[in-house]
């Protein structure tokens, strides 16, 4: 039996959620997902389409084997705080063998590089002073691609090495 965790918000869940969950169990023999969900706020800080319990049922239905709630403090922040929290949960389970993300570039060990990459605070504070969007600033400052997926791989290899995790990254484009 291998554990895998997947960071989702579902809002709403689409085919390409679907998928992700149909690629994993048959990627990896005996697989079990645990699903770490936003609940009725989301990364935009948006309020979910639908709310938490509903979304949970539908994450069961399609495949999860166990859905954890994120607390909204993480939920409504950038990637690096969402990124965090949610690796965090996971870490403590101390029983998740990989963790899976969607990326746009689908290139894992690209991921991983890039998530060596230093960037100057300063920066990055300035370009989100002047307007700019999260995405828009951090791709301003770091050579990792304008796509919000690719952001939040970068991320989770980084909150990974930050708790010195066992678990395992994987990607599927």
């Amino acid at each position: 039996m291998k554990i895998v965790g997947l960071i989702c918000e579902y809002n709403p869940f689409h085919t390409g959620h679907k998928y992700q969950i149909e690629k994993i169990k048959s990627m990896i023999e005996n697989a079990h997902i645990i699903c770490v969900m936003s609940g009725d706020f989301v990364q935009r800080g948006d309020v979910a389409i639908l709310d938490k319990h509903t979304r949970t049922k539908i994450a069961l239905e399609n495949g999860a084997d166990l859905v954890i709630l994120l607390p909204t403090f993480f939920c409504t922040q950038v990637a690096p705080i969402f990124a965090s929290g949610s690796i965090s949960l996971l870490n403590m389970l101390n029983c998740v063998d990989y963790l899976c993300f969607g990326s746009e570039s689908g290139d894992i060990e690209k991921l991983k590089n890039l998530s060596k990459q230093e960037y100057d605070e300063k920066d990055m504070k300035n370009y989100l002073k002047n307007g700019d969007s999260y995405i828009k600033a951090y791709s301003n400052i770091s050579q990792i691609p304008n796509t919000s997926n690719d952001i939040l791989a970068v991320e989770y290899i980084k909150a990974l090495e930050r708790f010195d995790s066992n678990i395992k990254p994987i990607t599927i484009k």
